[in-house]
């Protein structure tokens, strides 16, 4: 007994190893023995191990399949072709139309994939076809997330109760044991024999199916119905099985759909403080650095602060729209050039900004790029006009240690850099700059490199730091 076709007794049901037992006669007596099948054979409820004799009224169970001993005679003759084919033929007959109908639904469910944008209503699609085919009261779509199942998608049968309370012993039996599960009348199915969830929810019949990506188990397709025998045929258990492996394409869909949108959201995020370069590395590497709440680390880099000048006297002559809108656009500019040398914006600081480069991810030429950008900076500021006067900027910039990540409340928490290098370069921007200066600390002009053009400009004493600080100007940058 089993199911490749050269056995005597052949049941086309994926739950029944090819070879899977054998009924054989031993000193007058019929023996069942199992022959190392997947699922086990099972003699009245009992594990075949060793063969077992076999009396009338006795139940074999393979798989899914049961047999019943009606009676017990002498040894037949199986070996004759046309008796096996006639038992091959009557386990394998299928409704063609209904299968028709089944394969130009699911036809019609594939265009839907591709069309909507929504996998829990194509999952709802499924769970619908699934209960008309099989003629159920009830269907359902599981997912399991997690190690725990979820009913995602359910379908009723229009004036039937409408709550869905699957039997947790045949949806068990599908996912863990990775397998088809069909029940004609669960009440009397040895199966499931003390089972509280088939008694108490007056389950019947019923089929589930396990839903498949390679070799795990995504979740199961489970109809039930509370008439015996409405849910019988192998081909009830075949067109579960087809749609539990479209089920599979749709949970794909929906969990790519996820990633997008979790992409998408990061990069709204990151787009507030990194320049598309940057973002780009981000995603390719998976790094959620600024997206790990409590997410600290070291880190070298050179930060920039620059602070536009007369913004006080702008606020008193021009309206609030006016100097919004000025504010906007220039602040904007100024962002954009941050960006165009892999900058990342830390923060606006009411009319001006704070940059560090370098960070999240390690430059070895920060310093560099800080000052192309500080230089581009003062040059566009020329650009902006206030009642016909040019803006100027007050830029400071400082290399070194610093610590980054998340820092605020659980409410609000926002990216930035802490540390000595981080509190110079804002006391050179704040203190030593004047109007129209880019004023930068020892250490970046150290790691610049070459094709810039420095001026000392002193020795200076700052707030929160003890000691004299040396100051230069960036006077030209050669191309």
């Amino acid at each position: 007994m089993g199911r490749a076709s050269e056995n005597h007794l052949v049941f086309r049901d994926s739950t029944v190893s090819r070879k899977h037992a054998r009924l054989f006669s031993r000193e007058g007596m019929w023996m069942v023995e199992d022959l190392g099948s997947k699922n086990g054979t099972f003699l009245n409820g009992e594990p075949v191990e060793e063969p077992a004799r076999v009396l009338p009224g006795d139940e074999i169970s393979l798989g899914n399949r049961v047999v019943k001993v009606l009676e017990v005679s002498s040894p037949l003759k199986m070996e004759d072709t046309a008796s096996r084919t006639q038992v091959g033929e009557s386990l394998t007959r299928v409704d063609t139309e209904k299968w028709k109908r089944i394969m130009k639904t699911i036809e019609e469910l594939s265009k839907e994939i591709i069309s909507s944008p929504s996998p829990e209503r194509l999952l709802h699609r499924v769970a619908e076809v699934a209960r008309e085919a099989l003629g159920a009261e009830r269907a359902a779509v599981v997912v399991r997330e997690g190690g725990q199942d979820r009913i995602v998608a359910t379908s009723f049968q229009e004036g039937g109760e409408r709550s869905i309370g699957l039997s947790r012993s045949i949806l068990r039996k599908a996912i863990e044991e990775r397998v088809g599960v069909l029940t004609s009348d669960a009440l009397t199915d040895i199966r499931f024999h003390g089972e509280e969830s088939v008694v108490t929810m007056g389950i019947r019949s019923a089929a589930c199916v396990p839903i498949w990506k390679q070799d795990e188990v995504l979740g199961a397709i489970y109809v039930d119905s509370s008439v015996a025998r409405k849910i019988q045929t192998l081909d009830d258990l075949e067109i579960l099985t087809v749609l539990g492996n479209y089920v599979g394409i749709v949970l794909e869909q929906r969990k790519l759909f996820e990633e997008l949108e979790r992409q998408r959201r990061i990069r709204e995020r990151l787009e507030r403080y990194h320049s598309p370069a940057v973002i780009r590395r981000m995603l390719a590497q998976d790094e959620e650095i600024t997206l790990a709440p409590g997410r600290f680390f070291h880190a070298t880099g050179t930060v920039l602060f620059a602070d536009l000048v007369g913004f006080s006297s702008m606020m008193e002559t021009g309206s609030a729209g006016e100097v919004g809108k000025f504010l906007n656009d220039f602040l904007s500019a100024m962002t954009e050039i941050v960006f165009e040398h892999e900058g990342t914006l830390d923060k606006y600081l009411g009319d001006g900004i704070m940059a560090v480069f370098g960070v999240p991810f390690s430059m070895e030429d920060h310093a560099r790029r800080a000052l192309m950008a500080a230089y581009r900076m003062r040059e566009k500021s020329g650009e902006f006009k206030w009642r016909g006067r040019p803006m100027k900027l007050r830029i400071g910039l400082n290399s070194g240690p610093m610590i980054a990540g998340d820092f605020g409340s659980e409410k609000r928490l926002e990216f930035t850099v802490l540390g000595h290098s981080v509190n110079l370069a804002s006391r050179l921007q704040s203190e030593v700059a004047d109007p129209g200066e880019v004023v930068v600390g020892r250490t970046t002009v150290s790691q610049a490199g070459e094709g810039f053009v420095f001026e000392p400009k002193g020795k200076f004493k700052v707030k929160g730091i003890k000691e004299e600080v040396d100051a230069f100007l960036l006077k030209e940058v050669k191309e």
